[in-house]
C-alpha cells in the first residue's frame, strides 16, 4: 500500500539486502504497478545498524552494542521474516522467551558475528561507507545509519558520508 500512496517508503533497520530484494522489493514493485507508478515515483530510505569506530576496540564495543539492539529486534515476532530469509528464524521464538524474563545478557550472545555483518554494516567509516554504498546504493536515494549506544564524532560522520558517496 505505501507503494501506491505514498511519497517514501523507509525500511526499518533490522533488514538485509536480501531480504530486501526477497520481499520488500516485490511487495513495493507490485504496488507501484497497482498505482501506475514507478520506482521513480518513490523515494527510498533505508536505515542502516552500524557498528563503527577507528579503532579495533571501538569496533569491538560497537558490535557488541548492536548485538543487543539486534536481539531485541530479533526478539520481535514482526521481525521474524528478515531472520527467515537466512533460516535463523527458530531464534525468535527462543529470544521473545529470554526477553519475557529479562535475560537480556543471555540474548546478546545468542546474535553471531555473521548476523552482525548480515543484518547491520562493521567496521571504520571508510569500510561501513563501502559497505552502505555496495548494500544499497542502486536501491535507495537516502541512507540513514544508525549507531546504538556508541558515541559517534563528526570527522567519523563526514568519514563515512564521503566513503558512501565516492563508492
Amino acid at each position: 500500500m505505501v507503494a501506491e500512496v505514498a511519497d517514501g517508503l523507509l525500511v526499518m533497520p533490522f533488514n538485509t539486502r536480501r531480504h530486501i530484494d526477497e520481499r520488500t522489493l516485490p511487495a513495493m514493485d507490485a504496488g507501484l504497478a497497482r498505482a501506475g507508478r514507478t520506482r521513480a515515483d518513490l523515494e527510498v530510505v533505508t536505515e542502516v545498524i552500524t557498528a563503527m569506530g577507528d579503532t579495533q576496540e571501538q569496533i569491538d564495543h560497537a558490535v557488541t552494542m548492536v548485538k543487543g539492539l539486534m536481539s531485541f529486534y530479533g526478539s520481535t515476532p514482526s521481525y521474524r521474516p528478515v531472520l527467515d530469509v537466512h533460516g535463523w528464524g527458530d531464534l525468535q521464538p527462543e529470544l521473545n522467551t529470554l526477553s519475557k524474563q529479562g535475560r537480556w545478557v543471555e540474548m546478546h550472545g545468542l546474535i553471531t558475528d555473521e548476523m552482525v555483518r548480515t543484518i547491520g554494516v562493521v567496521g571504520t567509516p571508510e569500510e561501513c561507507g563501502a559497505e552502505i554504498a555496495a548494500r544499497f546504493g542502486d536501491i535507495a536515494q537516502r541512507v540513514c545509519p544508525y549507531f546504538p549506544g556508541v558515541p559517534v564524532t563528526d570527522d567519523q560522520i563526514a568519514r563515512l558520508t564521503s566513503a558512501i558517496h565516492s563508492a
